[in-house]
């Protein structure tokens, strides 16, 4: 789609993975600050657009990865909620930033987005245009097991449930 897509990662093997899935600059948190590759990148202007899904370890540091009027969409926190920012002075300081917490159930509140919005990611799937990626499967029964793997930073791709 002509994005230059930087992704922070935690693990060598993530990065592997993400360059693999198109990522052009893995980085690997614990080796450099994402905010360094992307202000390089970027001729120091920063990026458009965050989606930030890490929480507490990253959501200051996507905040600074972003230019002037950039927009920061913080859908998950698998590292634990992040520090409160404050959207009045902290955004306007930053670079008059926006951010904003999207969440899936709004999004496919109606049936008729529900259904638009899985037949295109159906189609695209089949299309070949997105990978589904599913690298662990867990029974229904297993659902605390699985959601525990994910919380644990271990699991690369794709989760499902099967009942």
């Amino acid at each position: 789609m002509g994005a230059t897509v930087v992704g922070t990662v935690s693990t060598p093997e993530k990065a592997e993975a993400a360059r693999a899935a198109g990522c052009h600059y893995p980085v690997v948190r614990s080796q450099r600050n994402f905010v360094d590759v992307v202000k390089e990148v970027t001729d120091g202007e920063g990026c458009a657009v965050v989606y930030e899904a890490i929480g507490k370890d990253t959501l200051q540091d996507s905040l600074d990865s972003l230019r002037l009027m950039g927009v920061c969409a913080a859908y998950g926190h698998v590292s634990g909620p992040p520090d409160p920012v404050d959207v009045i002075q902290d955004l306007g300081r930053r670079g008059s930033l926006f951010i904003t917490r999207p969440a899936i159930m709004h999004y496919v509140a109606k049936r008729s987005d529900l259904e638009w919005t899985a037949r295109d990611l159906f189609k695209a799937i089949g299309d070949g245009i997105l990978d589904a990626n599913i690298n662990y499967e867990y029974p229904l029964k297993d659902a605390v097991a699985a959601h525990q793997a994910i919380e644990s930073g271990t699991t690369l791709g794709a989760t499902v449930l099967i009942p």
